[in-house]
């Protein structure tokens, strides 16, 4: 019969260090991309363009409602699961974009 062998890692292993400290970057970097992609829009767009394309927006609007419901969901179950707050930080955001959405689009109507 096989038996498996347990490798135990020390914690100061600088291949370790160097994964959480890449691990923690990387988090840092996903938080922030939506306020780097708003700074991009502000910075870069035209705001003389005008979108003209009434229901095309519409059809946006609702599968930016669907899309962000799911991803909330699937957000809060890995939340539940592993506890980590930056998960739960996104479902919560993606669950407020959800009821907005919908507001913009009873708006707009």
């Amino acid at each position: 019969m096989l038996e498996a062998e347990v490798v135990r890692l020390d914690p100061s292993d600088p291949t370790r260090r160097l994964s959480k400290n890449y691990r923690f970057v990387l988090e840092i970097f996903l938080a922030a991309l939506p306020a780097m992609a708003i700074g991009y829009l502000l910075a870069f767009l035209d705001p003389n363009r005008r979108f003209q394309h009434y229901l095309a927006h519409q059809i946006g609007i609702a599968l930016d409602v669907l899309v962000s419901g799911f991803a909330a969901s699937l957000a809060w179950r890995c939340y539940i699961h592993n506890g980590k707050p930056l998960l739960r930080w996104g479902a919560v955001g993606l669950a407020g974009c959800s009821p907005i959405g919908v507001l913009h689009r009873l708006v707009i109507s």
